[in-house]
């Protein structure tokens, strides 16, 4: 997640005045709901699909109004797991709206997930008052020189009484590990260690590159997409971090100081070490299945068929037993929790899909169990009339209930093709069932000859 805020909006629903939340986050696109928790409301956030792989939530919620202010503690979650949490400041006065906070300054975002080897570094300052675009000034100094790099104003918010900037330049990257052909108008910023001040409208961003290190006045942490974020201060914008594989977190280690283990994260919401390698594993298994059936599988099935969805629970069953395994060894890999709750999802959608055929394909077959018995309804049962196509003598088709029971003889025909371009031969077959009076089983014959069909001497 690369930013979130969290606004208040006056409203009358039902014919009680109050206010409703806003809330805007951009996520990873495909990464699940939202809900945010607030003054005992639950609010669920949908997604609206914005830039690739990018969702952003702004919106009014559905809901109740709320009717409180003050100081109001909040929780953002996802799938049952708290993402951040911190608290709002609802002015009393019948306004509704937050009060201004006291600003951080920002922070830095080194955006690695898009490009590891040559990241851009956007900033996000927070400036009092509205601003707009064209009126922002942002600039550079390093060393207490100015930078000729331009920052494009990306984006501004506003919320509670100040204003989110959002600045960033294709021309300032953290680090370079590969070779580009446009790399010599780059400012590098590890190439060229000191001390860095990013001015945005009025707010300051002070930041250092020494001895190897990217520092700010501000804890470090990693987003829910795995990009780099460094606050400007001790006053971050939202409460709580994202955990992140050991493997993801150390491949950072090489450019930031993440400070003491678990660097802010003082919520206990997952186990900084992250998880094992076969956690992983699991938990890249489990995305990848997602990805593949769940949209189908919660539209009712959609292009999926009976073995497709058989054979998804084959491996979704015994992958739940391994993620049982894993999280009786690991119980605060919330990562893994998530993964298990997802598979647990999918296991429930696909056995509802085989559940809803098998209840669709007996209600088919009700009407045949009342009126065939003995070998003639264990064959009926075997090859389903919506499934099979019946013929008796004369090569003439039956399909009702009645049909069939009153039929001595019921007809299968197969065939196929064999040879290729040159010397193409087809054949066909016939089964064919007699039945006795009583429905018992009287003889079995087959029969088969060269031709696309079987002419109806075949079905005597």
């Amino acid at each position: 997640m690369s930013s979130l805020l969290i606004r208040s909006h006056p409203a009358t629903r039902d014919d009680v005045a109050g206010w409703l939340p806003l809330v805007e986050a951009d996520v990873r696109e495909g990464s699940g709901p939202l809900t945010l928790v607030i003054a005992d409301q639950s609010y669920e956030i949908p997604t609206s699909t914005s830039g690739e792989g990018v969702a952003t939530r702004e919106l009014l919620p559905e809901g109740a109004v709320i009717t409180v202010s003050g100081a109001l503690p909040f929780e953002l979650r996802m799938r049952g797991e708290t993402l951040f949490a911190g608290a709002i400041d609802v002015s009393d006065d019948g306004s509704w709206l937050v009060r201004p906070p006291a600003l951080p300054a920002g922070h830095l975002l080194v955006q690695a997930s898009a490009d590891e080897d040559a990241p851009w570094v956007a900033a996000t300052a927070w400036v009092p008052g509205e601003v707009d675009e064209y009126s922002v000034y942002a600039g550079l100094r390093h060393d207490g020189d100015v930078l000729p790099v331009s920052l494009e104003v990306d984006s501004v918010r506003l919320a509670g009484g100040a204003s989110r900037v959002r600045v960033e330049s294709p021309a300032l990257r953290a680090w370079l590990l590969a070779d580009y052909s446009d790399s010599d108008e780059w400012h590098e910023l590890f190439e060229n260690p000191g001390e860095y001040a990013l001015e945005v409208g009025g707010s300051t961003i002070e930041f250092s590159v020494v001895d190897g290190v990217l520092r700010t006045g501000g804890p470090a942490e990693l987003d829910l997409v795995g990009d780099l974020v460094l606050f400007a201060d001790d006053r971050p914008i939202w409460g709580g971090v994202v955990a992140h594989p050991t493997d993801v977190r150390s491949w950072y280690e090489r450019f930031v100081d993440f400070g003491p283990e678990g660097g802010s994260d003082d919520t206990g919401s997952n186990d900084a070490a992250g998880s094992s390698a076969e956690a992983r594993a699991a938990i890249e298994s489990v995305q990848t299945h997602v990805g593949t059936y769940r949209d189908d599988l919660a539209a009712g099935g959609g292009s999926l068929d009976h073995d497709q969805v058989d054979y998804a629970l084959s491996d979704f069953l015994p992958l739940r037993e391994r993620i049982t395994v894993l999280r009786a060894s690991e119980p605060d890999d919330l990562d893994l929790a998530a993964a298990a709750g997802e598979l647990d999802e999918l296991i429930a959608l696909a056995e509802r899909f085989l559940r809803g055929e098998s209840d669709a394909a007996e209600a088919l077959l009700a009407p045949f169990r009342a009126v065939l018995r003995a070998d003639k309804l264990a064959i009926c049962l075997d090859r389903p009339p919506h499934e099979y196509r019946y013929l008796t003598s004369g090569k003439r088709e039956i399909s009702t209930p009645e049909e069939l029971a009153a039929a001595p003889v019921w007809y299968f025909e197969g065939g196929g093709t064999e040879g290729g371009l040159l010397l193409e031969v087809s054949s066909w077959s016939v089964v064919g069932f007699h039945f006795a009076p009583d429905h018992t089983l009287a003889d079995r014959t087959e029969t088969s000859g060269l031709g696309a069909s079987a002419p109806s001497s075949a079905f005597p």
